[in-house]
């Protein structure tokens, strides 16, 4: 089983060490990075606590998150979205297909009103070889931060007790990540964070940004096992390998 990591005090971390997205995501982001990345944030809103997710029959993986709401601020969330209409919750999706966002009824009223963006170094994708499953690390070229587009929702789980759910949105891979899967995450630019972000983005806008990010701007390697385990967290797991 896949593993998230997302520590709840960016400020004691120093750094992110998550690991997200569609399989596992790999991050190690200081707050002063984040913040020049997103624009201005509320130091308070640096810790990204939220005491309310630790219900212990709903203890998920946590992820960090950048939101307007309406003020811009940075959260952490459960990976799995779970709309409040919600009866089952094992249904969670932690990943939501561009091509179809705006019709599903899982996904569509966050997308129109709930968009976010979840920050990361870099993403581990696996290929399916004939004998294995070969881990590959992916980041940006020039080694800068990838922000994925993701939605998310509120649950109540009683009167007093709520939780926030996220999902990142996945197109199809570009020409560079296909040769490991033909899905990958929607990796956003900078220029258009703010079009994302804001509830008062016209939904057509939004749905033109779910494209592949340019192969041009990505580098990607070939990393070994020891990334399988979910344990394992620290810098050898980007180390390349011969591939």
């Amino acid at each position: 089983m896949i593993k998230i990591y997302s520590p709840r005090n960016h400020l004691e971390a120093q750094g992110l060490q998550d690991m997200l997205a569609s399989h596992h995501i790999h991050t190690h982001i200081s707050g002063a990075y984040l913040q020049g990345a997103v624009g201005e944030l509320p130091a308070h809103d640096l810790l990204g606590l939220h005491t309310d997710i630790a219900d212990a029959e709903r203890a998920r993986e946590l992820v960090t998150l950048i939101r307007d709401n309406p003020q811009r601020e940075c959260v952490t969330a459960s990976w799995g979205l779970v709309p409040g209409w919600l009866k089952d919750l094992s249904r969670a999706q932690i990943n939501a297909r561009a091509e179809t966002i705006a019709e599903k009824p899982m996904f569509r009223n966050a997308f129109q009103q709930r968009r976010c963006l979840i920050p990361a170094d870099g993403y581990f994708e696996w290929q399916s070889l004939p004998d294995r499953k070969q881990p590959w690390y992916i980041r940006k070229r020039d080694k800068s931060l990838l922000t994925f587009a993701g939605i998310w929702e509120r649950y109540h789980a009683s009167e007093d007790v709520f939780y926030d759910s996220c999902a990142i949105i996945t197109t199809a891979a570009n020409s560079l990540t296909t040769k490991v899967h033909d899905r990958m995450p929607v990796i956003l630019q900078p220029e258009h964070y703010a079009t994302w972000l804001s509830t008062d983005s016209d939904l057509a806008a939004c749905q033109t940004l779910l494209q592949p990010l340019s192969p041009e701007l990505l580098q990607i390697w070939p990393v070994s096992t020891y990334v399988n385990n979910p344990t394992h967290k620290g810098p050898q797991c980007i180390e390349a390998i011969a591939g």
